[in-house]
């Protein structure tokens, strides 16, 4: 498409959604069984939240801002206060916290304010 149309790398957007837990793991247990035939694995008691995010970049190293989907109905404050989520962000409250109709919709719309130019 490059050499055909004289596409730009800039014009070539690589995106996708990848799904993980919220905070990191501090006290664990480790889980190996005494034959040593399955690999050992970490585990964490409590419960985890999870995120899904949509991440996009051109071919010429421009990165789209992430863009969260996370299991609420509202936005919450204290999301915003330690700076673990900039301002500049975009955070979807979901109600199952992955991409419906909606979401689509608006990540559609904030890829295109972030690469208008």
């Amino acid at each position: 498409m490059q050499a055909i149309y004289g596409v730009q790398p800039g014009n070539f957007y690589n995106f996708d959604e990848t799904g993980f837990a919220m905070g990191v793991i501090r006290a664990a247990v480790i889980i190996a069984g005494v034959d040593r035939s399955a690999k050992p694995k970490a585990i964490q008691a409590g419960n985890r939240e999870w995120v899904m995010a949509i991440c996009c970049i051109a071919a010429d190293g421009f990165v789209v801002l992430p863009f969260l989907c996370m299991v609420r109905h509202n936005h919450l404050a204290t999301w915003y206060v330690d700076g673990s989520i900039l301002p500049t962000w975009v955070v979807a409250p979901t109600n199952k916290g992955w991409t419906d109709n909606a979401t689509g919709l608006a990540w559609l719309q904030h890829f295109n304010i972030h690469t208008k130019n």
